[in-house]
């Protein structure tokens, strides 16, 4: 039994009603006063939204605020069946009481319910037998998915309550003892940009663990890197101390455009070396076009700093000898995908570049000597129509965007 919906005649829910309906997903009940008995969803631990009858709009603005979902956790895990009071959802007490059940939720030592699970054979957490270092971990996971999703639907959260919450996340991010914040994330967000956006607001991606976390998401789509290359380039990469005092340039009448920019060129360091340099000119052109912030080695798997590499005909081929050619195409492909997504016509990258390189790169034999040719990524977005600049051109492309 997944679903349940009640008729509006109900008038009451006795004693352990729906109690160890293991498979119930939704329910729906009235939208009025309700006598209740107890303990009605003991068990129910797939359940997942408590929808109220309305009219449509209702429904729909408590599906966006997280109303269902809130009315779940109240008797599943927060277990305040005080808040099954329909009448009562959305009112101002109602949610203060809910942000206080979580705040206590989180704030209990994480071995607390360990003893009684051990002792009486209670399984609080299905599928899993839990011994004292592993059940901390997913104590901590379980208080991190409803953070998640309070700061996911912040409806009436208090500025407090948010801060709380953030500093939980932030507390428990990556290069930390435990590092439980990230890897709800990656193991059951990993594809939604919104998850991403919680964990940087609460200030979990620093410059120290900026590597590492773009290093996790190799098997991530290049959207979300994307994302978090922006996110370093605009928070974290270091900006020249008379930064403020630059001319304010305008370009009035120049539509803006997407252009796929080298992120070691906006001084994301990401080069082979661990290295990456503003370049003189971005600074004017991002204040008049998106500049979108890629790195195909690290699309496509490879770390930070990392051993040289050089083209050899087809094959890209360290200087330790390693064949990362399965690496560099994974990246250009993922690069590709986002040239696409964003539409861009134009691109800046790093000149000379195995990846990156357009029209000169190094000829394989890491003595500094260039031949013709191009990088796989620059080859690859160069066939589908992107007009290609390395760094020494911007003034260049900033020209003919001008005459477009």
């Amino acid at each position: 039994l997944r679903e349940i919906v009640l008729p509006n005649s109900i008038e009451e829910i006795g004693d352990w009603a729906f109690a160890h309906t293991e498979e119930l997903r939704t329910i729906t009940i009235p939208r009025r006063e309700l006598t209740r008995g107890k303990e009605l969803f003991l068990g129910c631990k797939r359940l997942r939204e408590i929808q109220l009858l309305g009219t449509e709009e209702e429904q729909l603005q408590d599906k966006k605020d997280g109303i269902n979902r809130m009315l779940a956790a109240a008797v599943t895990i927060l277990r305040d069946y005080f808040l099954f009071t329909p009448t009562e959802v959305r009112g101002d007490a109602w949610i203060t009481r809910w942000d206080e059940q979580l705040l206590k939720l989180v704030r209990l030592d994480d071995l607390d319910g360990f003893e009684e699970l051990w002792t009486c054979g209670e399984e609080d957490y299905e599928g899993k037998d839990y011994d004292i270092k592993s059940y901390p971990v997913e104590k901590r996971k379980m208080k991190l998915r409803m953070i998640y999703f309070r700061l996911l639907h912040p409806y009436k959260l208090a500025e407090t309550v948010k801060s709380e919450l953030q500093q939980y996340l932030h507390d428990h991010t990556k290069g930390t003892k435990e590092p439980e914040a990230w890897e709800v994330l990656l193991e059951e967000h990993s594809e939604d940009i919104t998850y991403y956006q919680v964990f940087t607001e609460a200030g979990c991606v620093t410059e120290e663990n900026f590597d590492d976390l773009l290093s996790d998401m190799q098997n991530v789509n290049a959207q979300m890197k994307a994302y978090m290359l922006k996110y370093k380039e605009e928070h974290l990469t270091k900006r020249d101390a008379f930064a403020a005092f630059e001319l304010d340039w305008s370009w009035k009448g120049v539509a803006c455009v997407n252009i796929l920019v080298s992120a070691c060129l906006l001084g994301v360091h990401c080069r082979y070396d661990g290295n990456g340099v503003m370049q003189e000119g971005m600074k004017r052109l991002s204040k008049e076009h998106n500049l979108i912030p890629v790195c195909p080695e690290i699309f496509g798997g490879l770390s930070t700093p990392r051993d040289p590499a050089e083209r050899v005909g087809e094959h890209i081929i360290t200087k330790t000898g390693h064949d990362v050619t399965a690496q560099y195409t994974k990246g250009a492909e993922e690069i590709l995908t986002l040239c696409k997504f964003y539409n861009c016509h134009y691109a800046i990258l790093k000149e000379r570049s195995p990846s990156c390189g357009y029209g000169k790169i190094y000829d394989g034999t890491f003595s500094g000597k260039l031949v013709d040719g191009n990088g796989v990524t620059a080859q690859l977005l160069f066939e589908q129509g992107v007009m290609i600049y390395g760094e020494s051109r911007i003034e260049e492309l900033i020209t003919n965007i001008n005459k477009c």
